[in-house]
């Protein structure tokens, strides 16, 4: 019964957080009694209790005024928030839609299923730094100076984050919908072309200041067509690793920059979020062109098995990818220094990376000509105790296997790791080698 529980928590007069159970049948009185046995809370989650008790409003107001320092409040639905003073409140959790009007200058994080008016929300808590709405899509501009992240079911108007100057963070299943323009989900790949096409113009603009300056700081990014090359006369030589160097390109003049100025502004303001550095993507295919709207993007987190690179994904700025899916077969990442794949892996050719983190690898082979195409990877880790030939994850490590690790060319320089829950199975030839500190566990060596 709740009131056990109550009269348990009386031995903890220091307790900060307090979680509604199912059963628990609470009253107004038995509120009050935890109040007085636990007065310092500073968060609270009723989100698992579904009786009529918690569906008043009333109740959620004495509760704040019963902890005055309650800083994190988790609910079923925002209805039973109607009319309560949430001004103490820095974290609101729900697992419904957000339908009531909330005005508050000290909530930073707020968490629910969808939002009706994201704009609004931002204009009645303007000190709003987290935003998680999955259900929701951008339709209109945002503005915001402290939000710094934010996730959506999709972004699906031109220069929406333009006055979020301090977004760093952004989760999505997709970015400017087609729908935006009146077509239909089988028009992706126009709407696409559309869009990189308008990339395209930008780095012509941009090329046209630029001609004039040193080849190692007049570079665009954006990869171009071929259509697009012939049109201005540039030769495919100057396009390498999919950056265009201007300074083989010629030099504008006056008339010609003083009208592309005009167009990249307006291009900037409607494509590009050079804020952004984290973007986690949950649709099905990410193609490289998709990463041409966020300039400055540093990591990629793909959370979703459906989620696939496409084949010849390309990145020069990304340095940390995450990704559920297997990696595609042709890739040029060169500056790539963490890479995390919860699926086994084949050869690897990534000039930049550090560390490395999978399932296991499709061979011995493979991990021999991973070492070998990574200069610089010091530490692997792998979630199964066999790096590789680990397609049963029922099977036990090794010890064979560890001996041939230990005689493997250059493997001295790389620190192999298997995930903690191989604890108490790993081989003897691989505790040998944790003494010696060629090997460890993924907390003793991930987390330092």
């Amino acid at each position: 019964a709740f009131e056990d529980a109550v009269t348990y928590a009386e031995k903890f007069p220091n307790l900060l957080q307090w979680v509604f159970s199912a059963q628990h049948l609470v009253t107004s009185e038995s509120l009050a009694h935890l109040a007085r046995a636990c007065p310092l809370i500073t968060h609270m989650d009723t989100s698992h209790i579904a009786h009529s008790w918690l569906c008043q409003a009333e109740v959620y107001t004495n509760m704040l005024q019963y902890w005055p320092n309650l800083r994190s409040l988790s609910v079923t639905e925002s209805s039973v928030l109607a009319g309560v003073d949430l001004s103490c409140l820095a974290e609101l959790r729900m697992w419904g839609e957000l339908c009531i009007d909330i005005q508050s200058h000290s909530l930073r994080i707020l968490e629910a299923a969808c939002c009706s008016s994201i704009p609004n929300l931002l204009k009645n808590c303007p000190n709003l730094s987290e935003l998680i709405v999955k259900g929701s899509t951008v339709t209109f501009e945002l503005h915001s100076a402290h939000l710094h992240t934010l996730a959506v079911e999709g972004v699906a108007c031109k220069g929406a984050l333009d006055h979020c100057m301090a977004l760093t963070d952004l989760d999505v299943d997709w970015i400017l919908h087609p729908r935006e323009r009146g077509t239909t989900h089988d028009d992706t790949e126009d709407d696409e072309s559309r869009l990189t096409s308008s990339l395209h113009t930008l780095a012509d603009n941009v090329q046209s200041l630029q001609g004039q300056g040193d080849s190692s700081s007049s570079r665009a990014v954006w990869p171009r067509s071929r259509d697009t090359d012939e049109r201005n006369g540039i030769q495919r030589g100057s396009q390498r690793n999919g950056m265009l160097d201007t300074a083989s390109t010629g030099s504008a003049t006056a008339g010609e920059v003083s009208a592309d100025t005009n167009r990249v502004d307006r291009n900037i303001h409607s494509y590009l979020h050079p804020s952004i550095q984290t973007l986690t993507y949950r649709g099905i295919l990410l193609k490289s062109r998709m990463l041409e709207c966020f300039p400055n993007i540093c990591r990629l987190v793909c959370p979703s098995i459906d989620t696939q690179l496409e084949a010849g994904f390309h990145s020069i700025a990304l340095t940390s990818i995450t990704l559920e899916a297997a990696m595609p077969k042709n890739y040029s990442l060169p500056h790539l220094e963490s890479l995390t794949c919860s699926n086994s892996v084949g050869r690897l050719r990534l000039p930049a990376l550090t560390l490395l983190h999978v399932y296991s690898f499709y061979s011995k082979r493979a991990l021999v000509e991973t070492i070998a195409s990574c200069p610089l990877l010091s530490i692997i880790c792998t979630i199964h105790g066999n790096p590789w030939n680990s397609v049963n994850p029922w099977v036990h490590p090794s010890n064979k296997i560890w001996q041939e690790i230990r005689d493997l060319e250059h493997s001295r320089n790389v620190r192999f790791v298997v995930s903690g829950w191989n604890r108490g199975i790993m081989p003897d030839e691989f505790e040998q080698m944790r003494k010696e500190y060629r090997v460890g566990y993924t907390a003793e060596w991930i987390e330092r």
